[in-house]
């Protein structure tokens, strides 16, 4: 019974080695299949295009009682789309103007005279894909905003 048991220990031994070896292989081929994947897919770190100001106007009362400074940024995958921003640059400039101003307009009209910020970003996003194309801009950043009251207001 003895040569028996150490037969069959053997054995066990084997199917458990052919069973590792065939696993390890497979660990090493999704290990190799997700690093090619990551090589397709690597993305090239971000770069930041200034937009730059916008001065917008608060009219109260038929007078301008403060400006409102806006500070843009756009975040695009690489340089090839900095291109694509840099060509579109002054039709990007003029509608993200025109939609600051109508959404401070719309704001008074509603009695309230703070823009809301994410509305505004989802918004020049928008704006911006139908530009320069879906995809080329990640994201639209508000890199600083400043309210100066004039002698009017």
């Amino acid at each position: 019974m003895g040569n028996k048991t150490l037969v069959f220990a053997v054995i066990l031994l084997l199917i458990a080695g052919v069973i590792a070896v065939v696993g390890l292989q497979t660990v090493t081929e999704e290990a190799a299949n997700v690093a090619a994947a990551v090589e397709r897919d690597h993305f090239d770190p971000p770069t930041f295009v200034s937009i730059g100001g916008f001065t917008i106007p608060v009219i109260r009362r038929n007078a301008v009682t403060s400006q409102i400074v806006v500070i843009i940024e756009l975040e695009v995958g690489g340089p090839g789309d900095e291109a694509a921003i840099s060509d579109a640059l002054p039709r990007l400039r003029d509608a993200y103007f025109t939609e600051m101003h109508s959404a401070v307009v719309w704001r008074q009209h509603k009695g309230e005279y703070r823009l809301h910020l994410p509305s505004i970003k989802r918004r020049l996003l928008e704006i911006t894909n139908s530009i320069v194309g879906d995809g080329i801009v990640r994201e639209v950043l508000i890199r600083g905003t400043m309210e100066r009251r004039t002698s009017a207001g």
